[in-house]
């Protein structure tokens, strides 16, 4: 299997996947809620904190249960009561002695409480209460707010059976940018779109240099690979700008755009994540093929990865806790996808020893792409670990998308510049042509990780040449298996891109014929 093959069937496994799998979610809390249980958990929203008088948090309830159920409560928990609570064996009296009724903090669902808004009325010979209004949240900061229903009294009631429809919002109507959204999502879509413009130029960049490098016969297949992965990121920042724009207007998630952005996004980092991987084995710049064997590893190692990425995606579905603000990769499939990046980075590694071992005179470009993506590798576990240990939840979400996006796109400006085929890029990696690229038949019996990638012959080139000056770059490889008997001490003209070898060896001379000796010999004058 090729490379292309894998990737393809990479976007593939994993959009499909990630379409059935992935969670929809919204600012519109609605359902139908049926549990024995006394206490149950419906909603969380980051509200302002209410300082500003025309940004106020609050949320449109209309609750419709029957009468028989009457006794229900609403209880509003902050974040700091909520980890007192939550995923604890206390009963229901013992959760809601944390909160405070004179912060309306509970709120009963009967005509008797005014606040309520709570009428009776009468459907098919039952008696319902339908109960309609608004609360507003206000606090000394940002908060994550989690709406419950409980009815704990009497003990041994019948449990709680609800209809609810929950609208929360965090401005006025026509406040675009901030009414819908969670207070600790605001300026994503605005970062998202400062990305994607430098995203699109630094994609128009590549391309005109992609441009220079076929004109040059250097527009190898890993920078093909770059604009790849360019492209894809473009698309994650298109695809969650329309699912951000709608959500702001409607209140409710296009799931498909956020799939697609999703897919995109994780196509994206794995393909630049392989690219770095092959040019750390030397692909285009010290070797010209990959063995059967490394493509063999090369496609284990990325259906790993589309493995784990799907576990993730079903892991949101079927086992992430809507009760708790955690971060995306928090999970068992987040952490093998941390360790996934990690084996990637040890493979960096050993790869870029091993080709600096067999071409020293790269040193100079693979310690500084060593030091600089090493950076990128780790980035993704370091930001994990300090998102939730050291980043408030209020605060999470939005820190954490600027500075993942600004980490991704540092990397792609850096290969860029690294890549560039400029006169002022002294490192520039790519000294052979596309078309000279062949298999060297002397370097087959390399041991080790050297086996998989068979090398071609390199000579240092003068990077004069990038500016269409400089020596004929075709002298200083083997693309020819031509043989010539020219003999290693004769000089060989300037276009000569033959193999230098030792001359075949000539056909031995037969022996001497006796008759021929004694003719001439009988030719001889008689010496007297």
């Amino acid at each position: 299997m090729n490379l292309r093959a894998s990737l393809k069937i990479f976007l593939v496994v994993l959009g499909f996947l990630s379409f059935f799998f992935y969670p929809s979610e919204s600012k519109y809390v609605i359902g139908h809620l049926i549990t024995k249980e006394h206490w149950h958990f419906l909603a969380r929203f980051c509200f302002l904190s209410g300082e500003d008088q025309n940004r106020i948090g609050s949320v449109d309830y209309n609750f419709t249960f029957p009468a028989s159920y009457e006794g229900m409560e609403l209880y509003f928990y902050f974040d700091d009561q909520w980890k007192d609570v939550y995923k604890t064996d206390k009963k229901c009296s013992e959760k809601i002695s944390v909160l405070r009724r004179d912060y309306f903090q509970i709120m009963q669902l009967s005509e008797n409480y005014q606040w309520s808004g709570c009428k009776r009325y009468n459907s098919s010979g039952y008696v319902y209460l339908h109960c309609q209004g608004t609360r507003n949240f206000r606090s000394f900061r940002p908060r994550w707010w989690f709406i419950t229903v409980g009815r704990c009294k009497p003990e041994n009631n019948n449990g709680i059976n609800l209809s609810y429809n929950l609208h929360l919002t965090n401005g006025a109507k026509g406040d675009y940018f901030f009414r819908e959204l969670s207070a600790d999502q605001f300026t994503i879509l605005e970062v998202d779109i400062a990305f994607l413009i430098f995203f699109s130029f630094m994609t128009c960049v590549a391309v005109v240099f992609s441009a220079m490098l076929r004109s040059r016969q250097l527009y190898h297949s890993t920078y093909k690979m770059f604009i790849v992965s360019l492209v894809a990121y473009n698309g994650y920042f298109f695809f969650i700008c329309i699912h951000y724009g709608r959500y702001l207007q409607t209140g409710l998630e296009e799931r498909e755009c956020k799939v697609v952005a999703y897919v995109c996004q994780a196509f994206s980092v794995l393909t630049f994540q392989l690219l770095l991987i092959l040019l750390g084995k030397g692909y285009t710049i010290t070797r010209g093929q990959i063995s059967r064997t490394g493509s063999i590893k090369i496609a284990v190692f990325m259906t790993v990865y589309v493995f784990v990425y799907a576990c993730i995606f079903l892991w949101e579905t079927e086992f992430f806790d809507p009760g708790m603000v955690l971060y995306r990769y928090e999970s068992p499939p987040g952490y093998g996808l941390i360790a996934m990046r990690i084996i990637g980075w040890l493979w960096f590694c050993f790869a870029i020893v091993t080709t600096v071992k067999h071409h020293i005179e790269k040193l100079q470009f693979y310690i500084f792409f060593f030091f600089t993506f090493t950076l990128w590798f780790w980035a993704s576990g370091i930001t994990f670990v300090v998102a939730i240990n050291a980043v408030p939840w209020h605060l999470r979400e939005k820190i954490v998308n600027g500075v993942e996006i600004a980490i991704d796109f540092s990397a792609h400006l850096i290969f860029l510049i690294l890549t560039s085929p400029l006169l002022f890029n002294k490192m520039f990696p790519f000294h052979i042509r596309t078309t000279q690229i062949v298999p060297s038949d002397s370097d087959s019996s390399s041991s080790g990780m050297d086996t998989e990638i068979q090398t071609i012959q390199l000579s240092t080139v003068s990077s004069s040449y990038l500016m269409g000056q400089g020596p004929n770059i075709a002298n200083m490889f083997i693309t020819s298996n031509t043989l010539t008997t020219k003999l290693p001490n004769q000089d060989l003209p300037d276009n000569n891109l033959t193999r230098p070898v030792m001359p075949l060896p000539s056909a031995p001379s037969p022996p001497p014929s006796y008759d021929a000796l004694f003719q001439t010999r009988t030719h001889e004058p008689v010496k007297k």
